[in-house]
């Protein structure tokens, strides 16, 4: 076997062990000393590549893929700096726990350090945010710690950085086919850890508890224990309980409900998914005795005030709970629901500016759609001020880092890995800081309604202490960016809808979702954005008073 032969057929064992794991996408940017491997992986028709020019995008595109589906994407990259652009969507699948695989393609081990050109240290590049899989320069006789080591990898999920040197030349003969990959038939798996112990933590289960569910997915057993418990469940919007079956149980408006100091204080508190979004429902959780109940290596309680924590399967630790409950005070959770029936009542029709255009736009979507929220502003609107619905949706957020980088590249990669009508709620700043992913992702012919606040800057630094301590705050913290968002539609080919009411922005959501890629502009420039919040909050505590 030649060079690039030898090469090929080491590219094509790693395609094949991919396909193998179930990986089914692929981000591919475009590389010389990647080549082999995009060539290798566009030969195998289990894989659907999705070429992007954009390293960065293409790390949140397959974030995205892996949000949506659970099941790791794969991003190609060169050498030199390509992989270091991978960074930030790998800290934020380390921290929320999303599988995805970064492959970077490497110079071999003669040519560091004697400057050749486009060659970095690449060893342990993300740190500890991914496991760090070095192979060797491909020969055939290693062909079985390859797809040992490989596979092993791949069986233990996570974040995985695979790191490929390869030697020149680069390209197959031309006329030679693309060889076979080297076969093998391994297998690895990594069992689940074993229930544990639920004895101390059932002792602590009370008639009057409260569930707080972060972002996550909806496990059903949770749900049940709710209906043991009698437990209303306040519910971010992205954790799953807030839309769809769950949602008899939710209480959408906890936010305003609790600012208001409305309701009858729990005996109890449990913690279910991801890190909160507001620090009213962390303050509210942190004052309550608590139970924790943690994916492995997923422990939120930032403020160490757990009694107890339960780390393992969620849903057969709700299950050990569910049996050793005790019975259901029911009227603790029928005044929490009528409660937050009375805030959505007040609210409905009367809010202004950003808090309205969020509650609009999640009216606005059809059963089963996806709906990603950015971070700053538009999730925490849709946590506030959006009411619970038997409808279901599907809602993602980048909450591991909590960062507003690659938030539509990573939309478009939830979109292309469900084929599921699909829209962004982002901000402009974080628009602009991702407009190359507005322009890939449209590209790729990707449907993606962008719903994005204009709200001219991030006015979330109003909310903050250090809105009443500099007079700098707009040159320094807000930013106005002066600019008009349908040249950032233009730029990406984009169609381009404007409005300044909620009546205008379900017309156009309605229409984007039809197909194709849409920036739609809620126009809410000039508001007090601050005092439009206050009145939203107000209306609740007069209405639950």
């Amino acid at each position: 076997m030649t060079g690039p032969q030898l090469t090929y057929a080491w590219a094509a064992t790693l395609a094949d062990l991919l396909v193998r794991a179930g990986v089914k996408h692929v981000a591919v940017c475009p590389g010389s000393r990647s080549a082999p491997l995009a060539l290798a992986f566009a030969e195998r028709r289990e894989l659907k590549l999705w070429p992007l020019p954009d390293e960065r995008s293409a790390a949140f595109f397959a974030l995205g893929v892996g949000m949506a589906t659970a099941t790791p994407a794969a991003v190609v990259v060169t050498s030199g700096t390509a992989g270091a652009n991978a960074y930030p969507a790998v800290i934020e699948a380390a921290m929320a726990h999303v599988p995805l695989v970064v492959i970077t393609a490497n110079r071999p081990p003669e040519l560091h350090g004697f400057g050749a050109l486009q060659t970095i240290e690449q060893h342990r590049l993300f740190g500890g945010y991914a496991q760090f899989v070095p192979l060797a320069v491909p020969e055939a006789a290693t062909a079985p710690h390859l797809r040992a080591t490989v596979a092993r990898a791949l069986a233990a999920g996570g974040v995985l950085h695979v790191d490929v040197p390869f030697r020149e030349p680069l390209a197959l003969p031309p006329g030679d086919a693309m060889p076979a990959p080297f076969a093998g038939s391994e297998h690895f798996a990594v069992t689940r850890p074993a229930l544990p112990d639920v004895a101390a933590a059932a002792q602590l289960l009370a008639s009057r508890t409260v569930i707080v569910a972060g972002p996550g997915r909806y496990v059903p057993q949770v749900a049940a224990l709710a209906e043991k418990l009698g437990a209303p469940i306040f519910a971010e919007a992205s954790s799953g309980y807030r839309f769809g079956e769950g949602s008899k149980y939710a209480v959408a408006h906890y936010d305003a409900l609790l600012r208001a100091e409305a309701g009858e204080k729990p005996q109890l508190v449990i913690r279910v998914g991801g890190p909160l979004t507001t620090r009213t429902l962390q303050a509210f959780a942190d004052v309550c005795p608590v139970l924790v109940i943690a994916e492995p290596g997923r422990v939120c309680d930032p403020n160490h005030a757990a009694r107890c924590v339960l780390e393992g399967d969620t849903a057969l630790i709700a299950d050990a709970l569910a049996a050793r409950a005790p019975a259901a005070d029911t009227s603790f959770l029928t005044r929490w629901l009528e409660l937050d029936a009375r805030a959505a009542a007040a609210i409905d029709g009367t809010l202004e500016g950003e808090p309205a255009f969020a509650r609009a736009l999640v009216a606005a979507l059809p059963p089963d759609a996806n709906l990603m929220l950015s971070n700053s502003m538009p999730i925490r609107d849709v946590d506030a001020f959006a009411s619970r619905s038997a409808r279901h949706l599907n809602v993602f957020s980048s909450r591991g880092a909590s960062g507003i980088d690659g938030v539509t590249s990573t939309a478009f990669g939830i979109a292309a890995a469900t084929g599921k009508k699909t829209a962004l709620l982002i901000g402009d700043t974080a628009l602009l800081h991702d407009l190359g992913g507005l322009v890939w992702g449209a590209r790729l012919k990707v449907s993606l309604c962008v719903a994005a606040v204009n709200n001219d800057g991030g006015r979330i630094f109003e909310f903050l202490p250090v809105a009443q301590s500099t007079s700098s705050l707009a040159e320094l913290f807000v930013m106005p960016p002066n600019v008009e968002l349908r040249h950032a539609a233009a730029v990406a080919g984009a169609s381009w809808h404007t409005t300044r009411d909620t009546a205008g922005l379900e017309r156009a959501v309605r229409d984007a979702l039809e197909g194709g890629v849409h920036l739609v502009e809620a126009d809410a420039r000039g508001r007090d954005v601050a005092e439009d919040h206050r009145r939203a909050w107000a209306l609740v505590r007069e209405a639950t008073r």
